[in-house]
């Protein structure tokens, strides 16, 4: 699997040289070597006179960080009993969580997190394949964390819970008696808790650490990017008592690091030994700005603050009518040239302009108008169908017929033909044909894949080579394959303009002369093309070059799991003897089946497809999952002759 887009850091890094005013920036005033030096009390002439004799070998004695460096990051954790032995110094923040995400996390375990947070925390285990369960802290609850709701969200396969504390962005800090729950419900299921603690330090009394706790399971990190104000010198670390893991991590640590930066090593020892000092500049930056902040919001009738601020970052709400990516935009590029982050980028958006409209019942289906929010099924709107206690479409589980099936060396998945047809006759077909084709061993194949448009007398092949667990997408176009131009092709036409035509391709894969994997799809030769070139701009479609005119009808796929392919046939049948040529399958449900669109294209039947995101429903809590979604839906339907449009609503 892909890692998602990184909103927040594709945003902020090539802006963060472009902005004049800086709202973005997560990080207080840095640090110039002289104010550190002032600050500290560090003499520059001995720091200086040590660097002359330091070895610029790898490390001073210790791969994990030099001695030093431990000493002084265990300094910070006073009540924490936290030795240098406990200690790993790694490259800044993100290295940490990373390291530690990637080395706990296995098949079959899965992932708490407390969201809103910063996108590693959830993104890198949906990378890998992992559950990824979310808790959100909810503006109508204060963004206060719901325990209960932690509790629930855990299992016996929960291996990690995630937070940030202080949060980011909303600023909320848990103290001891909250972290003690945390602590509490980890326990009971026996689960290690990553706690990112980037934005300890502001407040003027002692902020409490997970480690505090004696909860060997506790991990915590941090780093000096925030309340340090040393970004540059990307040093940061994991506190982490169980000795086991704490070698996992050493060895992830040794693929992706080898070591820190021993002169950055010294720099953030000099910090850190002085931590006290440094976090006192910090909280003098960061108070009076926080009052400016709090005094302008008040001023302005579209604006709130939202939280109570405990760290470097807040959260400001608005109600104008726009998102908060295109209000980033547009504040860029004002002379100006303000910076500041969109919500969006942590599936936060902006707006908080009620929704005034709405049918009765609307929301009642198992939550609250957010789609793919800890669901199996997208759908979640349920005004036509259940209420509260009646039988949910959420989180159902399996409730179609799967199948499986054994391949051997490679596997071909995801056939797709396109037809271009010759105008203004279609006498002529040129069609491409693609495949994805994976190994799925742990060496390195030679292999062919070949291609047979059946009881057509064409056939087509290639070799290729793939690395261990490489997928490539291999290609035959009528240009180097000319049998792949049919002549006088048997053209696929809608109910009553002509036969629904339809050919099949066969695709194989061999490794050693042995057939791997097959696949057969069944297409139609047909070109569907609409524009709006009439009075009222209304849509008007045409097939194969001539002007259809639609009777169309709308169809909701089912919501009751009373599906069958008897029913299916039965209402198609029906609707194709009414004389509908076009189906509008509505976007607040689930994409039909194979078998649905099978008998579209053998009646003649013309699909509009629409996806989740009709305009009457919250924007998908994952985004990643709407639009992996998409994308299967879409590689799933797109040789059906019988699709004539696919929609997204945004």
């Amino acid at each position: 699997m892909k890692l998602a887009w990184f909103g927040v850091e594709e945003w902020l890094n090539p802006m963060d040289s472009l902005a004049k005013i800086n709202l973005g920036s997560s990080c207080v005033k840095a640090f110039t070597m002289d104010e550190l030096f002032k600050v500290t009390g560090q003499d520059e002439q001995e720091f200086l006179k040590d660097m002359e004799t330091m070895s610029l070998h790898y490390h001073h004695g210790d791969a994990t960080g030099s001695p030093r460096v431990k000493a002084a990051v265990a300094g910070i954790y006073p009540k924490g009993d936290v030795t240098p032995d406990d200690v790993m110094m790694v490259h800044g923040g993100t290295g940490a969580n990373d390291i530690v995400i990637m080395g706990l996390l296995e098949p079959g375990d899965n992932h708490v997190v407390v969201k809103p947070s910063y996108q590693q925390h959830y993104d890198i285990s949906k990378s890998i394949g992992i559950e990824t369960r979310i808790v959100q802290l909810k503006e109508e609850e204060d963004y206060k964390l719901d325990f209960d709701a932690l509790r629930a969200a855990c299992d016996e396969n929960t291996k990690l819970i995630t937070l940030t504390n202080p949060n980011n962005p909303i600023g909320i800090t848990l103290y001891e008696d909250g972290l003690a729950k945390i602590v509490e419900i980890a326990k009971e299921f026996d689960a290690y808790i990553l706690c990112d603690e980037m934005y300890r330090g502001m407040d003027e009394t002692y902020m409490p650490s997970i480690m505090d706790f004696g909860y060997d399971k506790a991990i915590s990190v941090s780093s000096l990017s925030k309340m340090f104000s040393m970004a540059g010198t990307r040093i940061g670390w994991i506190i982490c008592k169980d000795k086991e893991v704490y070698e996992e991590f050493k060895t992830r640590r040794s693929y992706n690091t080898i070591c820190c930066g021993i002169i950055d090593e010294v720099v953030a020892s000099v910090a850190l030994e002085n931590y006290e000092k440094v976090w006192a500049r910090a909280r003098g930056i960061l108070a009076p700005n926080k009052k400016i902040v709090e005094d302008w919001v008040k001023t302005q009738p579209h604006l709130s603050l939202k939280g109570d601020p405990k760290g470097t970052t807040c959260l400001i709400k608005y109600d104008y009518d726009v998102d908060s990516e295109t209000l980033a935009k547009d504040a860029m590029e004002d002379p100006r040239k303000i910076l500041f982050v969109p919500g969006d980028y942590f599936d936060m958006p902006g707006t908080i302009k009620p929704k005034q409209w709405g049918a009765a019942g609307e929301f009642h289906n198992g939550g609250d108008g957010n789609i793919g929010l800890n669901t199996t099924m997208l759908m979640s709107v349920g005004w036509d169908f259940t209420f509260n206690d009646g039988i949910r479409d959420r989180n159902t589980g399996i409730w179609k017929n799967i199948s499986l099936y054994a391949t051997d060396k490679a596997v071909i998945r995801h056939p797709f033909i396109k037809s271009e047809l010759s105008k203004p006759n279609y006498d002529l077909a040129k069609e491409t044909v693609s495949v994805e084709v994976t190994n799925p061993t742990q060496r390195g194949i030679k292999c062919t894949v070949k291609g047979e448009i059946i009881g057509e007398n064409i056939t087509f092949s290639k070799d290729l080579n793939l690395f261990r667990g490489e997928t490539k997408e291999i290609c035959f176009t009528p240009e180097e394959f000319p049998q792949l131009t049919i002549k006088n092709p048997r053209l696929w036409w809608p109910i009553f303009k002509g036969k629904p035509e339809l050919y099949e391709l066969k695709l194989t894969v061999s490794v050693d002369g042995k057939v791997s994997d097959e696949t057969k799809t069944r297409f139609g030769i047909r070109e569907i093309t609409s524009d709006q070139n009439t009075p009222d701009k209304s849509r008007q479609f045409y097939v194969n070059g001539k002007k259809l005119f639609i009777r169309g009808t709308n169809w909701i796929p089912e919501g009751m799991l009373r599906t069958s392919d008897e029913r299916t046939y039965a209402e198609l049948r029906y609707t194709k003897q009414s004389g509908i040529n076009l189906i509008r399958m509505w976007g607040g449900g689930i994409a039909e089946s194979d078998y649905f669109f099978q008998l579209c294209d053998e009646m003649g039947l013309l699909v509009w497809q629409e996806f989740w995101m009709t305009g009457d429903t919250k924007h998908p809590q994952d985004k990643d999952l709407y639009l992996s979604n998409v994308e299967a839906t879409v590689k799933r339907l797109r040789n059906h002759p019988s699709l004539a449009l696919s929609l997204i609503h945004i």
